[in-house]
């Protein structure tokens, strides 16, 4: 009786991983051999091997596990500064009260808006409030302006268009449209937060293709949309 024989295959990133683990380990294990190499005061078994071989065998370990091979095994040398890259999101006041954004935390996604005026907001009234910032934004993404979570819950003060979009070929002074969910009139100070804002990859006008087409593909959801989901 024949037995049916396996053809899976491991995956290309499970063998790329395999392979880099395989490297890591020879990597270590011929720097431990060069040190012994390096530090054994009977070097005549090494030697002999040289000899036999037509090479300097510790010469050859030396070059092959220095620094400047590292890159062979995807092993940084130790003392490397490893550097994250950088996305420049330039900006200007144009008010004398602006205040400068900042990521409060390297992990967060947003930096506050802040509001460079008082104002007041009645029950159910919008308004929009100025921040003073402008901002050059990069190709290919936007700033996407959204509600500051302790603002909605004990005030119920939202961005009423959240996320509002900022496109890259805006340049003007960046303003919030605010609106008062509750039933008490809110008082926006000066330099109080407002807002916060993201940076985000889009793609924009200048890469899609609008293409109109008489149908389109047949797809597992087809139109059920609203509720279909069971909410």
């Amino acid at each position: 009786m024949m037995q049916d024989l396996d053809n899976s295959k491991p995956s290309e990133d499970n063998l790329d991983l395999e392979i880099d683990q395989s490297l890591k380990e020879l990597h270590k294990q011929l720097k431990a051999i060069s040190s012994e190499m390096s530090s054994s005061t009977d070097n005549d078994d090494w030697g002999g091997l040289s000899e036999k071989l037509g090479v300097d065998i510790e010469k050859f370990l030396t070059n092959l596990v220095s620094d400047e091979n590292n890159l062979l095994f995807n092993t940084p040398p130790e003392n490397e500064i490893t550097t994250k890259p950088v996305l420049n999101l330039s900006y200007t006041k144009t008010h004398e009260d602006a205040i400068d954004p900042f990521y409060n935390y390297s992990g967060d996604s947003c930096f506050d808006l802040y509001s460079v005026i008082e104002t007041k907001l009645k029950p159910n009234q919008r308004g929009l409030v100025p921040t003073g910032l402008n901002f050059d934004i990069p190709d290919y993404t936007e700033l996407q302006v959204r509600t500051k979570s302790g603002l909605a819950i004990n005030q119920g003060l939202i961005v009423l268009n959240s996320p509002g979009t900022i496109d890259s070929g805006y340049i003007g002074e960046v303003k919030v449209i605010l609106y008062n969910t509750s039933s008490e009139e809110i008082l926006i100070k000066k330099g109080q937060k407002i807002a916060q804002c993201c940076l985000c990859p889009i793609y924009s006008g200048s890469v899609v293709k609008l293409e109109q087409k008489t149908s389109l593909e047949t797809k597992d959801r087809g139109e059920n949309g609203f509720g279909s989901t069971g909410i």
